[in-house]
């Protein structure tokens, strides 16, 4: 929606971007829920725009896009400032003036800077260079968005009025291109629950998901290829954000539910394209995100109808299925088999080195072969619509239908906060009464609920005084590491024994050596955290809990 800032002449956007393959793109225009509620047939037009930034990348460092747009016979000028943290629709302030040419006129920066001292600074501060161009061809309709039902896989809702540009086209920088295939919906008028609304009905008949990269960031990255090299620089990933909603307090936990679904949300939709893309971190933060979605079920179960208790619950698994053999094979090839190398090195012949290579080698294709299955199940429908109805579900919040205890609802979440973190307190201390005792796969159990409880802390610890949650905090993250270790090893144990077996037949008796070597530093490894896990649980037991 565009409308007018209160403290400057900004405009606020919110608009949610939906990324699918080309095919699919082509097919948009056609689709039933557009052919009856498009207001006509749609408009045409072609927008070039130059991206600029200073010699140091000082406005993409902190999201701030500033661009020069060919539109029909003239030139505008816009700048927007980098969207929130939290959820899928992006919601920004934007300044737009028409200018001369494709120079930056640096006066008509001033009402921005008048809001935002940061362009001030840098805007004004320093000289702007052009640093890539797109060249797009924008296929735009009106959507008349009815009240009530809207038709298969989609919720009712209000009436809204909603620009849907389909958009084709390049992105250029050093004289290199990318290819642009997207959909941008904004809104016009009603609520933004009403934008993924339209797309729970687009996704219903086509494989779409949600994205928050925009196409300055394509450019950004195509900009950042050195000038030997032909590939794109990998996506960013993004790491959990920071639970700031609990500065306001008291908060409900109506409230406090929908700023939790939103941080894991933008959590997710923001490592998604990182994920698909094979990069290892953003597999795991995109698997972190699953699995905080998954805590939010547990945590909030008292006010959550059992429909979407259910939705949660196979949307997570889904996503974790092919996120889970990605992450194993990803922390054995980068981390588990370089350190074993190094820890069995002594002794090792030259003779031996190509059998460490055929190793490597081999980790490396059921490596790609796991990423393959990633970026498959996010490419699926069924991704993208659990995305979508995420979105919805926070925007609209829609646990408030059917929700089995309303009351509690509204109020404040600090009891419900305290009671869940002592119920998983308890747990994780007879847990760790217990580990030195319990077999692998149990040892397994209790990291898991040490994470879940790692979760909530992190969800609720602004509820509490700042110093009280670090010490216990603390103690918690030094148990989560050493349990992830013990784990990481117990996981490369087992895959390097199967692929040893799988490979018997072809492996000459040096690969067999090495990876026995490997595992064997590996065991060696999980044996001496073992050892110095009962400092670990001390300082934990005696971390005290802040919210007594």
């Amino acid at each position: 929606m565009k409308r007018p800032h209160p403290r400057s002449a900004a405009i606020l956007e919110t608009e949610l971007k939906l990324l699918m393959a080309a095919d699919a793109l082509n097919r948009i225009s056609m689709l039933p829920v557009v052919a009856a509620h498009a207001r006509d047939v749609g408009t045409q037009e072609t927008l070039t725009a130059r991206y600029f930034d200073t010699a140091d990348r000082q406005l993409s460092k902190r999201g701030i896009t500033f661009r020069v747009r060919k539109e029909g016979g003239g030139y505008v000028q816009t700048v927007k400032t980098a969207p929130p943290k939290d959820g899928a629709a992006l919601t920004r302030c934007e300044w737009s003036a028409p200018v001369d040419g494709w120079d930056p006129d640096r006066d008509l920066v001033a009402p921005a800077a008048a809001h935002e001292s940061l362009l001030r600074k840098i805007v004004l501060g320093n000289r702007l260079e052009p640093i890539f161009e797109t060249d797009i061809r924008r296929d735009k309709h009106l959507i008349d968005l009815p009240a009530g039902p809207l038709g298969d896989g989609a919720p009712t809702g209000e009436r809204a009025v909603i620009e849907m540009a389909i958009d084709r086209g390049t992105v250029a920088a050093g004289g290199r291109k990318a290819p642009i295939a997207e959909i941008e919906l904004e809104l016009i008028e009603g609520r933004p629950d009403s934008l993924y609304r339209f797309a729970m009905a687009i996704a219903a008949d086509l494989p779409v998901r949600p994205s928050v990269i925009n196409k300055a960031a394509m450019g950004w990255r195509l900009a950042e290829v050195p000038a030997d090299s032909s590939e794109l620089t990998s996506p960013t990933w993004v790491a959990a954000p920071d639970p700031k909603w609990t500065k306001r307090k008291p908060i409900s936990t109506d409230d406090a539910l929908a700023a939790v679904v939103s941080q894991c949300l933008f959590h997710l939709v923001a490592n998604t394209e990182p994920a698909r893309e094979g990069v290892a971190e953003g597999i795991h933060q995109m698997r972190v995100a699953t699995r905080r979605l998954r805590s939010i079920e547990a945590l909030f179960r008292s006010v959550l109808p059992q429909e979407d208790r259910d939705r949660l619950r196979e949307g997570a698994r889904m996503i974790a299925a092919a996120l889970g053999p990605a992450r194993d094979w990803d922390v054995l090839q980068i981390e588990t088999l370089p350190a074993g190398r190094l820890g069995a090195g002594n002794g090792t012949t030259l003779q031996e080195e190509p059998a460490w290579d055929a190793l490597k080698v081999a980790v490396e294709q059921r490596r790609a072969a796991a990423h393959r299955s990633v970026a498959a199940m996010i490419d699926d429908g069924a991704f993208g619509r659990f995305t979508i109805w995420l979105g919805w579900w926070y925007e609209s919040r829609g646990w408030r239908n059917g929700c089995p205890a309303p009351n509690r609802l509204d109020r404040s979440v600090t009891a419900l906060a305290s009671k869940r973190l002592a119920a998983q307190h308890r747990k994780v201390t007879t847990d760790a009464a217990l580990f030195a005792t319990l077999d692998t796969e149990a040892r397994h159990a209790v990291r898991k609920r040490v994470k879940k409880l790692r979760y909530s802390v992190d969800f609720f610890s602004g509820l509490y005084k700042t110093k009280s949650v670090k010490g216990y905090r603390k103690a918690l993250k030094s148990i989560q590491d050493r349990l992830g270790r013990m784990n990481d090893a117990a996981v490369a144990d087992a895959l390097l024994t199967n692929l040893c077996r799988d490979l018997a037949a072809k492996a000459d008796i040096e690969f067999g050596l090495v990876a026995g070597r490997t595992i064997g530093w590996i065991d060696r490894d999980a044996a001496e955290a073992l050892a110095a896990t009962d400092k670990i649980w001390n300082r934990f037991r005696n971390a005290e809990p802040f919210w007594r």
